[in-house]
């Protein structure tokens, strides 16, 4: 009989560990849909958009999905969209989209992690500029935004579960 209230402390403890995976995992999946949509949006209304490939190739990853490939293929198909009206004129080059490679992320279930990026190698010079481009951030605000609804989202999560 003594034990039985080792076994209780047990299960309790399990079970709000595994609330706090269930609810973290839904947290970073919604932080990062969330922030893709919002980098999108603030990226267009930077106009820093020549041929939308950068737009495009911004993707989330997260253990339940990985948009890179899709994201690359809309991001190639914009460049060559893109390129398709630049010829037009007389000195027009192909434009070439240089990607960046997926980021892997943790496949461990005790450790729920996303990210998002943009593919494109020159959304970094879009975001902090250059010696001569000013900086249009995109990405940054939209980890500002999400920040505090996703805090809100995880509490409410947990509460919910423990209850």
């Amino acid at each position: 009989m003594a034990n039985s209230g080792v076994y209780e402390v047990y299960n309790k403890t399990a079970f709000v560990e595994r609330a706090l995976l269930e609810s973290a995992r839904e947290g970073v999946t919604k932080a990062c849909l969330d922030t893709e949509a919002i980098a999108k949006r603030e990226i267009t209304q930077q106009n820093a958009i020549d041929t939308g490939a950068a737009r495009a190739s911004i993707y989330s990853h997260t253990p339940e999905k990985n948009k890179y490939a899709m994201a690359i293929a809309n991001a190639k198909s914009e460049a060559s969209k893109g390129s398709r009206k630049l010829r037009k004129s007389k000195n027009a080059k192909p434009k070439v989209v240089h990607l960046f490679p997926d980021v892997e992320i943790s496949k461990i279930a005790s450790k729920p992690e996303g990210i998002v990026a943009v593919g494109a190698l020159y959304g970094f010079y879009i975001e902090f500029g250059t010696a001569r481009i000013p900086p249009r951030p995109f990405m940054t605000p939209a980890v500002e935004t999400v920040g505090p609804a996703i805090e809100q989202f995880f509490i409410d999560k947990l509460h919910a579960r423990l209850k």
